[in-house]
């Protein structure tokens, strides 16, 4: 999961808000301004190494062809009053088995923002299975809640994906070419500064 730092919200949307005044969501219809408002997201907060990453699975998400999607971090069925606020949105990707899709409307107190909180405080990574688990057994009910129940970050297409990264950045090392294929790697951002750190 990315830490996601907020940019200033846009004028764009600002001005949306004044000119159709929208009380749902299923009123953000004009203007194309979802599209704009995802591309903005994207672009601002969630793009690393000239990549836009799913702000939960950090897979690669095509924005400019209308890939992923605006997620409400606090669901808007739930939390009504933050429908429209910026600061609780980001951008998934639209896998059906995980992410924004697979979460829905589900949310408790003890999800793990990655806008409120910094992901990386509460998850690390088997380094054989590439599964997300807990950093430590203080935040055990929170990562299997968050990873596990809400996005299903560890179904096994994503766990098989992160183990093939951590092979490749094993053989990278131990042949001498670390560094050229970390600094460049399109997807998985928190997995290779794991990687980086504990294993450089």
């Amino acid at each position: 999961m990315l830490k996601i730092n907020k940019a200033a919200e846009p004028d764009f949307l600002k001005n949306y808000k004044k000119k159709y005044n929208p009380q749902n969501w299923d009123d953000y219809k004009n203007d194309n301004i979802k599209v704009e408002l995802k591309k903005y997201i994207a672009y601002n907060e969630q793009k690393i190494n000239e990549n836009n990453l799913c702000v939960y699975c950090e897979r690669k998400i095509d924005i400019d062809n209308n890939d992923g999607h605006i997620e409400h971090i606090r669901p808007r069925d739930k939390f009504p009053q933050y429908f429209q606020e910026y600061n609780n949105l980001a951008v998934s990707c639209n896998s059906k088995n995980s992410c924004g899709n697979k979460k829905s409307g589900k949310y408790e107190s003890k999800f793990i923002s990655p806008i409120e909180e910094n992901p990386e405080e509460f998850i690390t990574y088997d380094e054989f299975t590439g599964e997300i688990i807990p950093k430590d057994e203080r935040n055990k009910e929170r990562v299997e809640y968050t990873v596990e129940e809400v996005l299903n970050l560890n179904e096994y297409n994503l766990c098989r994906a992160r183990k093939i990264v951590l092979m490749e950045l094993n053989k990278a090392k131990n042949y001498g070419y670390f560094e050229c294929i970390s600094d460049n790697y399109e997807e998985y951002y928190t997995l290779i500064e794991f990687y980086k750190k504990n294993f450089r």
